[in-house]
């Protein structure tokens, strides 16, 4: 009998929780991902190695923290919200689309933001909790728009304190962060995964334009 197959595509963060999503689900599927994935325009551009060439059953995806990051000198984002929101929408349409797989969109995490400044003053660039709810509220937007379940991690983390899980740098996570996320992770999954039709029976909706 085939296993079934979780693609977690992502940044940093989706690589702490990782091993933990594979441990729980290891009675029904196997977990693949790569070590770091980036903002969405780099996800965009390896989305057909990352899953379109593989058959996923699951593809949760979990990008926004290097996209929000804003860069000190010129206060400008990486990647702006407008455009992250067009990049969510292409790279949902894209995996649903072309594959059969079941798609989930994660939250991004919270940030302690005066950890960032004591971990490096000459970081070039900082997160902020602001954008990362602006950012969170443009991803549930679109998530929403094609019939995507949401995976609302930076609420399970807001929940739990993000002092006591997040480690010294201000944005990733202790052992027990990263245990949490991971549970988090697999508790959504798990249900597609038993379910008969754990292939994709969602239809794609009609979403902006520009999101071609």
């Amino acid at each position: 009998m085939r296993r079934k197959e979780i693609i977690l595509i992502g940044d940093s963060i989706r690589w702490c929780y990782q091993e933990i999503v594979a441990r729980e689900t290891a009675d029904i599927a196997q977990v693949w991902g790569l070590p770091d994935c980036g903002n969405t325009w780099r996800v965009i551009k390896h989305l057909r190695d990352w899953a379109l060439t593989r058959d996923p059953d699951i593809v949760h995806v979990n990008s926004g923290l290097h996209d929000m990051a804003k860069c000190r000198k010129s206060g400008r984002y990486y990647v702006p919200l407008d455009i992250y929101k067009i990049n969510l929408g292409r790279i949902l349409r894209i995996i649903l689309e072309r594959t059969e797989a079941r798609v989930i969109l994660a939250t991004t995490t919270p940030v302690v933001e005066s950890r960032q400044l004591e971990d490096d003053p000459h970081r070039p660039f900082l997160r902020r909790n602001e954008d990362v709810v602006r950012y969170n509220a443009a991803a549930i937007e679109v998530a929403t728009a094609f019939g995507v379940p949401v995976n609302d991690l930076h609420a399970k983390v807001v929940h739990a304190g993000p002092e006591n899980l997040i480690v010294e740098d201000g944005v990733h996570f202790t052992a027990a962060g990263s245990e949490m996320l991971g549970k988090a992770v697999a508790e959504k999954i798990r249900p597609f995964l038993e379910a008969d039709s754990g292939k994709n029976a969602m239809t794609c909706l009609a979403y902006l334009p520009d999101s071609n």
